[in-house]
């Protein structure tokens, strides 16, 4: 049970906490086989000792320092450590399981059991746990847990008294563990809420005099969502991803008679900011949190002047429901993390968002990430039906919070293309450099690092 669990926490705080890189998952998948097959197939290895214990306790003790003493490590020393602790934690306990093999007359239901651990294990970590904490104290428990079956058989050897001892003080470091992750937050942390798609935190930021001002940010795991922030006049106004020197914040001001803009992704409702009396915002967005916290937790959405919508669920299947050649404009803003929703880049989704579109109308997609670089798939979607494509990239400002970012804009109308690209350089003509997706054929690893 504990391997099972640990591989789910483990995995979960790497692709979540310390970078969204795309298939990272895997790693720790392939080190939690790895060690149950070494266990299995070289059983030597699994024999009781100090010195097995000390080599994969070891690893456990400088992973709890990185998180309780929050010791400062960079990201690939982050990962490294998390990688050889689950193999540690996994050697130790598959180590365990091989040792208590019975007879083979009795491998059956030992193999039973075994398989019921793990699914108890991943039921736990994977389901039970994101509903009923809001942070990922799983993962610090399943630590704690770990260091207690690690030195309870030695704890076993010595007095009634120390026993008692060593039992209570697991328990109060368990119980200062979730005190400490979900009733005693830090006064800067207004929310942290958990759902199925991740982990939000909502924090407040004071004011550094001439560095930045005071505002409210939205973070999922490392991934920044946006925020909100006041000016001299405290009057709010655009920030992150979405300021006025953006593509998206170019286009929404320069293109005139826009009445009708689908926005797919809410996070903090920051481009509602630009919405004028007469025009309809419908934000699509598939987790229902966001929603809660967007309209809660920040006030952009208030401030605005348009008329707002919010569609819940999956964005491809509720614009399928949409009026065709309604849109004056379509925002996607699903790709900023590692994570990113395949099936609304391929050539048949965009298809679809055509059809909803008008003949002259614009789509423009945020494409900012660390790790992928998505413009050759929109070029071969381009390409493919027949749409004009241009990048803009601009310059991060940090005092105003104003962040660099990468939009990119597809439209059938020149004469709305060159509303934006006229007299403004910043929007660039891409590289040619193709990659084609569809429904039945994308490849990930066919974007990451082309930058």
């Amino acid at each position: 049970m504990i391997p099972c669990a640990s591989l789910v926490v483990f995995t979960n705080y790497m692709t979540v906490d310390i970078a969204n890189f795309p298939l990272l998952w895997v790693i720790p998948l392939c080190v939690y086989l790895i060690s149950f097959i070494i266990c299995f197939l070289w059983p030597a290895v699994s024999r009781p000792g100090p010195i097995r214990t000390v080599s994969v306790f070891v690893p456990v003790v400088v992973m709890s320092f990185i998180l309780f003493g929050n010791l400062k490590a960079g990201l690939v020393w982050k990962i490294l450590v998390s990688l050889v602790s689950l193999f540690a934690t996994c050697m130790f306990f598959h180590g365990n399981l091989e040792q208590s093999k019975p007879e083979p007359k009795n491998l059956t239901s030992f193999y039973l059991y075994l398989s019921m651990g793990g699914c108890l294990g991943g039921i736990l970590a994977g389901i039970v746990a994101p509903m009923m904490f809001s942070s990922i104290v799983e993962f610090h428990m399943v630590i704690i847990a770990s260091f207690f079956f690690m030195l309870w058989p030695y704890v076993l050897k010595t007095r009634k008294k120390i026993r008692i001892l060593f039992q209570t003080a697991t328990w109060i470091l368990l119980a200062a563990t979730y005190l400490g992750q979900e009733v005693f937050l830090p006064p800067a942390l207004v929310l942290q809420a958990r759902s199925f798609y991740g982990t939000y935190y909502v924090v407040d930021f004071p004011a550094i005099s001439g560095k930045q001002v005071a505002h409210r940010l939205l973070y999922m795991g490392t991934t920044n969502h946006g925020g909100q922030a006041r000016d001299l006049e405290n009057k709010l106004y655009p920030i992150a991803y979405y300021h006025e020197y953006t593509g998206v914040g170019k286009s929404l001001l320069k293109i005139p008679e826009l009445k009708n803009i689908g926005m797919v992704g809410l996070g903090t409702g920051v481009l509602a900011l630009y919405g004028k009396k007469g025009q309809h915002f419908d934000f699509f967005e598939i987790d229902p949190i966001v929603v809660d916290i967007a309209k809660q937790r920040f006030d952009n959405l208030n401030a605005s002047a348009a008329d707002i919508r919010y569609f819940v669920g999956d964005a491809r299947i509720t614009l399928r429901k949409m009026p065709k050649n309604h849109y004056d404009m379509l925002v996607m803003d699903a790709f900023s993390s590692g994570a990113i929703p395949t099936h609304l880049l391929t050539l048949e989704a965009m298809q679809e968002l055509l059809e909803t579109l008008k003949v002259d109308g614009v789509i423009l997609y945020h494409i900012s990430s660390r790790y992928l670089n998505l413009l050759p798939v929109l070029e071969c979607n381009a390409r493919k039906l027949g749409l004009f494509i241009k990048i803009n990239e601009n310059p991060p400002i940090e005092s105003s919070l104003k962040l660099s970012a990468k939009w990119v804009v597809l439209t059938k109308s020149k004469r709305k293309l060159n509303m934006l690209v006229l007299d403004d350089p910043t929007w660039k003509t891409p590289p040619d450099d193709e990659i084609c997706w569809t429904d039945e054929s994308s490849n990930i690893w066919s974007v990451i690092n082309r930058l």
